[in-house]
């Protein structure tokens, strides 16, 4: 994927973009990228207006792969990348890991939206900071918040989860992530705020497979 042309299928579904493959590989691209992958705040099948809802997929509810989303199912994921597979596409997708849901502007776990999963219910699993990020701070660019509750990045549980969301995307076929607000999320040589998330959730994921998986950030 390093060396490939990516065509950004955003708000695709899984489907729209199994069925333009031809044409996208006809095109030139090597590679596509979906949208979040996981369930989206406020989602319901009665939707009409889906293309004006794309940025409730940056406010996800859990960490697993959703069957309810207008991209699609679990199942048509896997086609998805059964398909591009046996045309050599590589498909990507978006994970969003710095945050979940909210119901507020404030980041900390009081604003959590009610209808995140409850395996993400736990007030250490936050950063409380308070203080929305800024560029100025590394430290606050890390620790606060985006107008969403800020995961804590530094829990191991958090990197667990994160990275069985990966480890599921990696079972039907997918070849690389994208992680939104990277740059929010600590690093492990951070001053006073480091953490082991990257190399848990990359390391940890690709030793699931015996294919090479492509990751970058936002």
């Amino acid at each position: 994927i390093q060396g490939a042309v990516i065509l950004h299928c955003f708000n695709w579904s899984y489907n729209s973009i199994k069925n333009n493959l031809q044409a996208i590989k006809d095109a030139g691209y090597t590679a596509v990228q979906t949208s979040p992958v996981q369930s989206p705040k406020d989602y319901n099948s009665s939707w009409r207006d889906q293309k004006n809802q794309w940025w409730k997929l940056y406010q996800p509810l859990n960490f697993s792969i959703s069957n309810n989303t207008w991209l699609g199912s679990k199942n048509d994921l896997k086609a998805l990348c059964d398909a591009a597979e046996s045309m050599g596409i590589k498909v990507v997708v978006d994970v969003v890991a710095n945050h979940v849901s909210g119901n507020t502007g404030y980041g900390g776990y009081g604003s959590l939206d009610g209808n995140v999963d409850g395996s993400l219910k736990r007030w250490e699993y936050y950063h409380d900071y308070g203080d929305g990020a800024n560029d100025g701070s590394r430290y606050s660019m890390t620790q606060g918040h985006i107008g969403m509750p800020d995961l804590n990045t530094a829990h191991p549980d958090v990197q667990n989860i994160v990275k069985g969301l990966l480890v599921e995307c990696i079972n039907v076929g997918v070849d690389g992530f994208r992680f939104d607000a990277a740059k929010h999320i600590e690093l492990p040589n951070d001053s006073g705020n480091s953490s082991q998330f990257w190399p848990t959730v990359i390391n940890g994921s690709k030793a699931s497979t015996s294919n090479e998986i492509y990751y970058y950030g936002e």
